[in-house]
C-alpha cells in the first residue's frame, strides 16, 4: 500500500462557544469538594484549629497567599500556615467567602 500526498488545504469553519455560567459551575464544584472534605492541599492553623483549604482557591482570592505560594515559602512546603493574633471565626468567614462569594456581616 502506498500513501498519496495531497497538497490541499481545507478551510474549516470555526465557532467559539461560551458557557456563561461556567464560573459559577466551577466555583460550585470547588465548594462541593470543600464540603465533602476532598482534595485539600493546604491548611491554616488558627489558635490550634486546623482549617483545611485548597491552595489554588487561596492563591486566586488573596494576594497574601499568592505571594506566599509563589515565593515557595516554608509554609507552602509544609502545607500549613500558622495565623496568629486573628479570630478563628473571622478566618472561617473569610474562607467561606472565598469559596462562595457571599458573607454575612454582623455588628
Amino acid at each position: 500500500m502506498t500513501a498519496k500526498i495531497v497538497n490541499k488545504v481545507e478551510r474549516v469553519s470555526e465557532k467559539k462557544c461560551k458557557n456563561f455560567d461556567y464560573g459559577n459551575t466551577f466555583l460550585n464544584g470547588l465548594t462541593k469538594t470543600r464540603i465533602d472534605q476532598k482534595l485539600f492541599d493546604f491548611s491554616s492553623d488558627v489558635d490550634g484549629e486546623l482549617i483545611h483549604v485548597h491552595e489554588l482557591a487561596l492563591a486566586f482570592a488573596s494576594d497574601y497567599f499568592a505571594a506566599m505560594f509563589d515565593a515557595k515559602m516554608k509554609e507552602r512546603r509544609e502545607g500549613t500556615v500558622k495565623l496568629q493574633d486573628v479570630d478563628v471565626v473571622a478566618v472561617r468567614a473569610m474562607f467561606d467567602y472565598i469559596y462562595s462569594g457571599t458573607i454575612t456581616l454582623t455588628e
